[in-house]
């Protein structure tokens, strides 16, 4: 039948060539068989069982990018058991391990300050007109006034775990690899049966980091979201670490970020008034299997 005749079944024969052509279409899209969406993700995720982990860490670090030095500025609200407070922040970050972290209150007034380059450290308190100065080895976590500090978590903080993290000997590691259809889940066994379990989004981007005790239960994990694009390198705007144990929580959201700012030396030197006591960097410090 000539469906552009002027025939009186036309209508009927149109509704029926119609359907016929949405259930084609249905029908191709559920086999793969026409470029869209349905037929990405069936592919994407055979490429990731193809890659094997080595490929999918390299490929997120490779695209995450690199960073030579950054400075992040922005609002960091503390949760605790008791309570909680809001304040601002400014993190800078040079390469190899050097970090400056600024906390200070709303109103401008400075609460810590602290300086990691390589294992050196000094944490200011102007309220207490007083510097601890010490050294901090890789692995070991300061604990000061209840938050734990940290040059990985910090680092990671300020880059992202993809910049921050050493794919090759994560890769080296792994004995767990989930691929699902929204996202990828490595396992990594610690010392002492901790566990790290890392979590990708399908585009490559960290959206965990947690470790578990012998236990399986959560000793710290930190979340990164609402990733930008600054300079060529893919940066979580959004990070919240998370501390069970402790009933702590602390979310880091940037403001702004600055790649490769004008800096010198000095920056990762405090600015000390004068009368200021020094105290040595004394016990509690902890060990991270390998967070």
């Amino acid at each position: 039948m000539n469906l552009f005749s002027p025939d009186r079944h036309r209508p009927a024969a149109l509704r029926h060539t119609f359907s016929l052509l949405v259930r084609f279409t249905v029908f191709c899209l559920l086999l793969g068989n026409i470029p869209g969406c349905a037929r990405y993700v069936r592919t994407a995720r055979l490429d990731f069982v193809e890659m094997g982990v080595e490929g999918i860490l390299q490929r997120a670090s490779d695209q995450a990018g690199s960073v030579s030095s950054l400075l992040a500025t922005g609002t960091l609200q503390i949760r605790m058991e008791r309570g909680g407070l809001t304040v601002q922040y400014a993190i800078l970050y040079a390469e190899p391990d050097s970090i400056r972290l600024d906390v200070s209150a709303a109103l401008g007034m400075t609460i810590i300050q602290a300086v990691m380059a390589g294992p050196a450290i000094q944490v200011y308190v102007p309220m207490e007109r007083a510097v601890v100065v010490g050294s901090v080895e890789p692995g070991e976590v300061l604990e000061f006034g209840g938050i734990p500090m940290e040059l990985a978590s910090l680092k990671e903080l300020v880059l992202g775990p993809a910049i921050a993290r050493n794919w090759v000997e994560l890769a080296a590691t792994v004995d767990q690899l989930d691929i699902g259809p929204d996202e990828i889940v490595i396992g990594v066994p610690r010392p002492g049966g901790f566990r790290l379990l890392l979590t990708l989004g399908t585009d490559l981007h960290y959206r965990s980091v947690a470790l578990f005790d012998s236990e399986g239960r959560v000793v710290q994990e930190s979340r990164f979201a609402d990733y930008r694009r600054i300079r060529g390198a893919y940066l979580p705007r959004v990070v919240r670490l998370r501390y069970p144990d402790r009933f702590l929580e602390m979310t880091f959201e940037a403001a702004r970020r600055k790649v490769k700012p004008d800096r010198s030396p000095h920056d990762f030197v405090l600015d000390l008034p004068a009368g200021v006591r020094r105290l040595p960097l004394i016990p509690p410090l902890f060990c991270t299997p390998g967070l």
